[in-house]
């Protein structure tokens, strides 16, 4: 029951914390073009479908038709989702930017939640572990990250580390396996939250964490096949989604913010692994002053003057603990992993294969926070204790506070006399927060240890966090300053509303900057959209000449004038021009050629000569004869349904032809004609083609890949297993109390 009430405490504070999306309509956390474009028209996708019946797995709206669940950071699977996808969408049709915004919070309770459980099994006191849930919570990475991948797996880490402990705390071998198996299931959650960054970090914890128990009295072999289970069930569990990825990786680019993509396989070359979205030294300063520049990285290093100043102390006063010094190694080996460039510690591990996967060094600064956090809490209870510690070195640190609090209000004295010398507000804030956290401990150093003061702690940690809090935003001045996301994608249905009114299927081609995202909010194909990876075979097909006849695009949109072209359509930001050479949904051929290259797009492509619409091209030959020569005016296709999964088109046609369509070709997809399978040839170097008969015919087409069945299996085995090894030790530990047994 108590820690039932310490529970429902944190949902209070952490929703109070976030009052300005809570309870007002003012506040939004959606307004950046990225989150906006991308996560949220992800949720919209997901939901329009679920609601109708149907699970998502193939996108017909991004990148001319692409799988969703290749791509890990759409994390279809993620269960906690499904709390916004079963959600009734808004007036519009679409995701609620309330239920968005409230799972955001519930996310961050969960957070607390789980960071405050690891702290009490580390034999922390409640309210220890309730300072450390909120400063891992609400502060640094997780707390101001807009990607809700990222915040979705990172939240995962301290369940992680505590089911591991429990693990190999257990005397029996089979409670032992059974928690290492919750410790997997948790590390499969973050895998189908779609951060893969998060998922190297547990693994990194969880490793070293062996190292350090191996370095103590624990049996290695017993340690180390504890970890295996960890790795094994979190793999399994994952493999709904992994399988997928991993099937999508090797024909996929992947995007390191170079100006071009680099291949799957291919190493991040150091360029842009170790000076791209890094820290540098001087974010040192971010631990005392927010607003300080922390280097190449978008994630704040920022997570509050106490909670810092608490993990020193803990570091220092708890030294002796158990997992005291570990916690410290690892908070700054990855604050200095998290500096790139600038660490000789990063360069190294770049030698480590697929390490270079997590390409952003400066998102390892999640676990800088996650062990401060831990470190705080010892801190707390070294400060709050029943020794608390009153000795020359602690009035040293206190009386050290004192003089840094002298320094810096001379500096800002400085600074408001001098017009020469600019201090921004925010810098006037940090030393408010400095100064209060020295007050805080000057009172505790004297002995002032009540309920009054730790509710101080709490109040100043929370002002602290909230005031350097940077994903939430005022929806009117973001609009007012032409920054938010959201309203621009809103404005955007107006176009989305005219293509609709056109009738017939077609993909419409942006041509600029920050486009929004028609496709998965509102279902209009488009040749773009917003990814962290493209399909190899894709990319050269968006600047190629015969796009708009191959890929079916019937407009162009741009922001400016299209030179010699009349716009049937303008916004006030996008206008909208129809292409003369737009292509249909699907055309018949009679004429083949084979084209054994796997080049693509084929130069014959490139050639004025060919005729796309007559002549197909092929790279393994038809199993079926074709009726060559035959008329192709006499045939008609009309594409019936394009859905997640599944199409269908008809056709008359006069003679044995080829259908070729506008849709991509990828694994997993299933064709039948007249509803007998039939084999699907790869056409133009993209595209899905099938033999069809004389006359009139129904062609389906459905995404049913093997990585999909064979990973769902893989997951559940991995849930049953875990909950029958738990069935069977609580049936067990049963009869072992019930007398006469």
């Amino acid at each position: 029951m108590r820690t039932a009430r310490w529970i429902l405490l944190i949902g209070l504070t952490v929703a109070l914390f976030y009052w300005k999306i809570v309870f007002t309509g003012q506040f939004t956390i959606l307004w950046q073009w990225e989150p906006v474009t991308q996560s949220y028209s992800w949720y919209n996708f997901a939901s329009t479908w679920i609601h109708k019946g149907i699970l998502p797995i193939w996108d017909p709206y991004r990148f001319s038709g692409s799988t969703f669940i290749g791509e890990m950071q759409t994390g279809l699977f993620y269960p906690l989702k499904f709390l916004v996808y079963i959600m009734p969408l808004d007036a519009a049709g679409m995701v609620s930017e309330r239920i968005y915004n409230e799972f955001y919070v519930l996310t961050h309770i969960l957070a607390v939640i789980f960071t405050f459980l690891l702290a009490r099994h580390l034999r922390l006191s409640p309210f220890a572990s309730f300072v450390a849930g909120l400063s891992f919570s609400l502060g640094g990475y997780l707390g101001n990250t807009g990607h809700p991948h990222t915040l979705d797996s990172g939240i995962w880490l301290p369940l992680i580390v505590l089911f591991f402990l429990r693990s190999t705390e257990e005397r029996s071998a089979a409670r032992g396996a059974f928690f290492a198996a919750l410790s997997g299931l948790a590390l499969g959650m973050a895998v189908l939250a779609g951060g893969i960054h998060m998922v190297i970090m547990g693994g990194i914890v969880i490793g070293t964490m062996c190292v350090a128990l191996s370095a103590g009295k624990s049996p290695p072999t017993r340690i180390f096949a504890l970890a295996a289970v960890v790795a094994v069930i979190g793999f399994l569990f994952g493999a709904v989604q992994l399988l997928p990825s991993m099937e999508y990786g090797p024909l996929s680019y992947r995007w390191i913010g170079a100006d071009q993509p680099i291949r799957f396989q291919q190493k991040v070359p150091y360029q842009f692994l170790g000076g791209i979205a890094r820290f540098s030294p001087r974010s040192l300063a971010t631990f005392l002053f927010g607003a300080a520049n922390e280097g190449d990285h978008i994630p704040n290093n920022y997570f509050g003057v106490l909670p810092f100043l608490l993990s020193i102390i803990g570091a220092w006063r708890a030294w002796g603990e158990r997992w005291v010094k570990y916690f410290a190694v690892l908070a700054i080996a990855s604050y200095i992993y998290a500096w790139g460039e600038f660490s000789f510690l990063h360069g190294v591990l770049y030698l480590v294969p697929g390490l270079d996967v997590a390409r952003e060094a400066g998102r390892f600064v999640l676990v800088t926070h996650f062990a401060a956090a831990i470190l705080a809490a010892y801190g707390i209870d070294k400060l709050f204790g029943a020794k608390a510690p009153a000795d020359a070195s602690m009035r040293g640190f206190v009386r050290g506070l004192r003089w840094l609090v002298v320094f810096l209000t001379a500096l800002l004295i400085a600074g408001a006399v001098q017009t020469s010398i600019t201090i921004l507000d925010s810098f006037f804030m940090s030393f408010t927060f400095i100064a209060a956290a020295y007050a805080m401990f000057e009172l505790v150093h004297r002995g002032r240890r009540s309920a009054a003061t730790k509710a101080l702690v709490v109040f100043l940690l929370l002002w602290d966090l909230y005031e350097f809090n940077s994903p939430i935003q005022n929806r009117g001045v973001m609009q007012a300053q032409k920054h938010d996301s959201m309203a621009d994608l809103l404005d955007s249905r107006k176009l989305a509303g005219f293509f609709k009114a056109q009738g017939s299927m077609f993909r419409v081609h942006f041509d600029g900057d920050a486009p929004p995202n028609i496709g998965d909010s509102y279902g209009i194909p488009m040749t773009g959209g917003m990814g962290a990876t493209m399909l190899v075979d894709y990319f050269g097909y968006l600047s190629h000449p015969r796009m708009s006849q191959l890929l079916n695009v019937r407009y162009t949109i741009r922001k400016g004038d299209l030179p010699g072209r009349e716009a049937v359509l303008s916004d006030g930001v996008w206008r909208v021009y129809p292409n003369a050479d737009g292509g249909k949904p699907g055309w018949v051929v009679h004429d083949i050629e084979m084209v054994p290259s796997t080049e693509r797009p084929p130069k014959r492509l490139m050639d004025p000569a060919f005729d796309a619409a007559h002549v197909a091209l092929l790279e393994r030959p038809l199993q079926e004869p074709i009726d060559r020569g035959s008329e192709p005016e006499a045939t008609v296709v009309t594409i019936v349904s394009n859905e997640p999964n599944a199409q269908e088109f008809r056709v008359e046609t006069k003679g044995r032809g080829v259908l070729v369509t506008s849709e991509v070709f990828y694994p997993g997809w299933q064709a039948a004609v007249n509803g007998h399978p039939v084999t699907i040839y790869r056409a133009d170097g993209i595209l899905r083609a099938v033999v069809i008969p004389d006359g009139q015919s129904t062609i389906t087409f459905n995404y049913r890949p093997s990585s999909v069945r064979t990973g769902a299996a893989m997951t559940l085995a991995a849930v049953l297993a875990t909950a029958a090894l738990g069935l069977w030790l609580r049936a067990g530990r049963a009869r072992a109390l019930t007398p006469g047994t």
